[in-house]
């Protein structure tokens, strides 16, 4: 049994000699090559390895479980970054990492991270074949970075790490801790120890230790496309080591990347299109002090982002509470019952509600409200106050059907909003009602104005100025009524009827309804036909009247239909009626006499 686990054992020393070649294939620096562990210094990213692995300071993505975990806090939404190579010697390299921000307990990430190399020889020790064996190595890392205030973050990474080789293998545990100081707007450090709890893997007889390592970071942005950093790491096991690397954005979707470390030259550039992204690096090793040359190596890696953004969820979060805050202040504002107030204490409640009100309106412009329901209700509040019932009783209604649990509160507020939108519509419509009045009365219209003022009453009966310009535009309305009236009544005592006519024309057209001008007006017509039937003596027009036969009764129509064609204010039809009574009885005096006055009257109207 001891004699074929030093066959065993002596295979595998056979076979060390192709461990560092993989490893050099991955790029490790040479100081590196073989160390427990190595495999985790390769990279996490095709964009950290463009960046010649200079991003303990950067860390702004998934990757930063596998770089420093305090930048996991950097991570604003759900992440992904995977890479996969092919290298020589039968090795693939492969990692991923997720990365789940959270509201308020920092950001969570998943890494692992998988070394395979296969088909190595298996020989004893007289050189002879054996048969073929594989090596792996792997680690799983759990890994937590939370932001502290708005300069530092802090995180930590659990991994547990297991290798193989044959059929040997082991499993250890360890601890990375990190940290970041934002120490301007384009200045960061980042600082990383490794392994402060080193994982121990026991393969044979004698453990492997995975060195502690300590790397402090720098971050610079010149400008805002312009990314330059670099790294210092030490270990137990060598000396200093320094990486740079920098990355400059030509534009939201192309990135280009350059970096340079003790064994590797890289180069690299990367793709963006909406929340995906391609990476790719490439790098040239040096085959210096004595290793051969393994050329150039290129690496591709994909990144993912999904999910929205926890800066985002918070501030909506914030509102969302704010919300319903300031939504329960203007419920309660509508309970509040009407009462008398002193002046400050008016212009308190006043500038409560104007503060709430413009704080609803500003949760609603930031998408506070989330339910429908508390939407329309904080809308109909804002309506309320601002003194739009109508809108008021729409936005409530809208909360009403939208409300499944028919909150007593909501319909309630909603009656009251009916109630102020008839009251504030009744002020409405007095207020413009009187505004009307006003105007009309300034410009003379009286009748227009005692109109507008009864409609004021017909819905405020005590107001006072309707009532005051409804007395005023009535007295003006009769004034000229009533002088007209004494001119008639003057006229009909001295029987110049016609005259009396004229004067209660100008009644009518001032009060169409006036009863006693009707009636005076009539008996002014009777009078004068009166006068028309006792008249024997005529005299015959002035103009263009020729002689035909005699006919009084008939000239008499004439002149009755012309007396109330003329009380009408028709006074051409009037003149022609005459003309006709006086062509048919040259004796009709009254005719003869209205038809010269009724020129006259034309005259004087087509003079002015």
């Amino acid at each position: 049994m001891k004699k074929l686990g030093r066959i065993a054992l002596l295979a595998m020393v056979a076979a060390l000699p192709a461990v560092p070649v993989h490893a050099l294939n991955l790029g490790f620096a040479q100081q590196d090559a073989g160390q427990p562990g190595a495999f985790l210094d390769y990279a996490a990213s095709a964009r950290s390895l463009g960046m010649g692995r200079a991003h303990t300071a950067v860390a702004d993505d998934a990757g930063a479980i596998y770089w420093n975990p305090a930048g996991l806090s950097q991570v604003e939404r759900k992440d992904i970054v995977s890479l996969y190579s092919t290298l020589p010697q039968g090795t693939g390299f492969g990692t991923f990492n997720f990365a789940q921000p959270t509201m308020d307990m920092g950001t969570f990430g998943l890494g692992i991270v998988d070394l395979r190399s296969q088909n190595f020889d298996k020989r004893d020790t007289l050189g002879n074949r054996l048969g073929a064996f594989d090596i792996s190595e792997s680690a799983v890392l759990l890994s937590h970075g939370m932001a502290l205030g708005t300069r530092w973050s802090f995180g930590g990474s659990l991994k547990v790490v297991r290798e193989q080789i044959d059929s040997f293998s082991d499993t250890g545990y360890g601890l990375d801790l990190g940290s970041m100081y934002k120490a301007a707007s384009n200045v960061q450090l980042g600082l990383v120890l490794q392994n402060v709890l080193a994982p121990e893997v026991k393969l044979r007889s004698s453990p492997d230790r995975y060195p502690h390592e300590i790397r402090l970071g720098v971050k610079y942005l010149p400008f805002e496309r312009l990314l330059i950093a670099t790294d210092l790491s030490k270990t137990d096991t060598r000396t200093y080591k320094v990486n740079f690397g920098g990355e400059f954005r030509l534009n939201d979707v192309l990135a280009l990347r350059a970096g340079i470390e003790s064994s590797e030259v890289t180069v690299g550039m990367g793709f963006k299109a909406g929340d995906w992204g391609i990476d790719y690096a490439f790098g040239y090793q040096d085959a210096a002090k004595g290793v051969d040359s393994l050329g150039a190596a290129h690496r591709f890696g994909v990144h993912v982002n999904f999910g929205s953004r926890i800066s985002d969820q918070a501030i909506s979060l914030k509102w969302q509470k704010k919300g319903q805050t300031y939504l329960d202040a203007l419920r309660k504002q509508m309970d509040q019952p009407e009462r008398a107030m002193d002046e400050n204490a008016r212009r308190s409640w006043d500038d409560n509600i104007r503060h709430t009100v413009a704080v609803a309106r500003q949760v609603i412009r930031k998408q506070g409200y989330i339910r429908a329901v508390d939407l329309y209700e904080a809308q109909g509040y804002i309506h309320y106050y601002e003194g739009d019932y109508e809108r008021a009783v729409e936005s409530l209604g809208e909360a009403v059907a939208l409300d499944q649990a028919q909150h007593p509160d909501i319909v309630k507020h909603l009656e009251k909003a009916r109630a102020q939108m008839t009251e504030a519509r009744t002020r409405e419509i007095a207020s413009d009602e009187i505004k009307k009045a006003k105007e009309l009365y300034a410009k003379g219209d009286f009748h227009g104005a005692a109109k507008s003022c009864e409609t004021v009453l017909s819905f405020r009966p005590d107001d006072v100025e309707a009532k005051a310009y409804l007395d005023d535009a009535r007295a003006r309305i009769n004034e000229p009524i009533v002088r007209q009236m004494k001119i008639a009544h003057a006229k009909f005592d001295r029987e110049e009827y016609l005259d009396a006519i004229k004067s209660l024309q100008k009644v009518k057209e001032l009060d169409p309804t006036n009863k006693e001008a009707a009636q005076m007006m009539n008996e002014a017509i009777s009078e004068l036909e009166k006068q028309s039937r006792s008249q024997s003596a005529s005299v015959a027009p002035d103009h263009g009247v020729y002689e035909i036969p005699r006919d009084v009764t008939k000239s008499r129509d004439f002149y009755s239909q012309g007396l109330k064609v003329y009380s009408e204010g028709n006074v051409k039809q009037a003149v022609s009626l005459w003309e006709k009574a006086v062509r048919l009885d040259q004796e009709n005096l009254l005719a003869r006499n209205a038809y010269n006055r009724a020129m006259a009257e034309l005259k004087d109207k087509s003079e002015r």
